[in-house]
């Protein structure tokens, strides 16, 4: 049984440039998508076994599948912008993809926190 963890990513910047980011990293059908950030190689959504692709995805996520569940909250406060993502994600605390972020926008302020709450377990 896969322990799921409670993230909050809280993103703060310029207007236009959280708006950016926000349209970078959504997905067909979540507010984040970690393959947008940080892509799965074509062979591993190809031809590799289920254990290969949860392997790929803790090695570059630290997660063992892309996030789930997302929700966004949008604070205007001009001429900032706040945004917080709200998702879930298997077993860890996607930091790679906060790395990545964070580099592609090192304007902004960009934080996650993640909970664990079945292990008792948080990271800010």
């Amino acid at each position: 049984m896969t322990n799921w963890c409670d993230n909050t990513m809280i993103i703060r910047g310029k207007e236009k440039e959280v708006k950016k980011l926000l349209n970078m990293i959504r997905g067909d059908e979540e507010y984040i998508d970690f393959e947008k950030i940080i892509p799965i190689p074509p062979e591993i959504t190809k031809d590799a076994t289920e254990i290969d692709f949860k392997s790929w995805c803790m090695e570059n996520w630290e997660a063992t599948g892309n996030a789930t569940n997302s929700s966004l909250v949008v604070k205007h406060t001009r001429p900032f912008e706040e945004a917080e993502i709200l998702f879930d994600t298997p077993i860890g605390c996607p930091m790679p993809i906060l790395k990545k972020i964070s580099q592609m926008f090192p304007e902004m302020y960009i934080r996650i926190i993640t909970t664990e709450p079945n292990m008792g377990w948080g990271v800010v």
